[in-house]
């Protein structure tokens, strides 16, 4: 089971429309674009730098890094985005999608800003799912971030179960070794989230309610207000209240390896 993290695209200028319609292209004079941009990210994004700067001749990408803290850097973008000079500083802001509905209405819709051609490249992907709000386009997908979910083989095998390739599955397959496991070991913790008492923990619900779908194969990405979403909050919920009573002690940075059960 896999978290996977969208970091959004938010541009509005038509630079990356111009770096996927063409191999190279030279411009009348020297151009700047200064983006705000997680320091997270850093390393990735001077590598587009690099990519967009050898196609675009006499184009320059410049960054303003923002916070290391998830959690300021979307303060940062709020004050940036209730500036009055914000218009004027930024031509664009790299962000998290579970942004989305936060700042949709400080973000302008790329339709009027991008050709069709470029638009029409991003339809089979997440873009239909995480790109738009009210029909406006406001977002290209960036960057994908995967998280894994371990388990511990030794106790699958010890009972004779196999791995899990849906939360339901993964709920039987705690319920059993926790049922088990428990009365040989009282700190037996049955899971063990990434839900510590900071902002990292909307990253990991996220990853939950995206991956939490009916079909497997479907590319759509649940809506936080979906009914899926709820379905994946209560499961989440019931399997912490029932097997992960130490869970809360444990989720902190000193936590081990050796303390992960399934």
């Amino acid at each position: 089971m896999l978290k996977i993290q969208y970091l959004i695209l938010f541009i509005t200028t038509i630079l990356l429309s111009s770096v996927w319609g063409a191999n190279e292209i030279s411009t009348s004079s020297k151009d700047v674009f200064f983006f705000f941009a997680p320091y997270e990210f850093k390393s990735e994004l001077e590598i587009l730098k690099t990519i967009v700067e050898s196609k675009i001749k006499d184009v320059e990408m410049k960054f303003d890094w923002g916070d290391k803290n998830e959690e300021y850097y979307g303060m940062l973008i709020s004050q940036n985005l209730n500036g009055t000079n914000y218009q004027e500083k930024y031509d664009g802001i790299f962000y998290n999608i579970h942004y989305i509905e936060r700042f949709s209405q400080g973000f302008v819709n790329l339709k009027k800003y991008l050709n069709m051609t470029t638009i029409n490249n991003y339809e089979d992907g997440p873009t239909e799912f995480v790109g738009y709000y009210d029909e406006a386009l406001i977002g290209l997908p960036l960057l994908i971030n995967y998280s894994i979910l371990y388990y511990n083989k030794n106790l699958l095998d010890k009972h004779e179960l196999t791995i899990p390739t849906t939360w339901e599955e993964l709920y039987q397959t705690i319920e059993i070794v926790y049922s088990k496991e428990i009365s040989q070991n009282e700190d037996f913790i049955g899971y063990l989230g990434d839900l510590p008492n900071t902002y990292i923990t909307i990253n990991t619900i996220q990853g939950l309610i995206h991956s939490y779908r009916e079909d497997s194969t479907s590319k759509k990405v649940p809506s936080y207000t979906s009914d899926n979403a709820v379905k994946a909050m209560e499961l989440l919920k019931k399997i912490i209240n029932n097997y992960s009573p130490g869970m809360q002690k444990t989720n902190n940075k000193s936590f081990k390896k050796k303390n992960i059960e399934i």
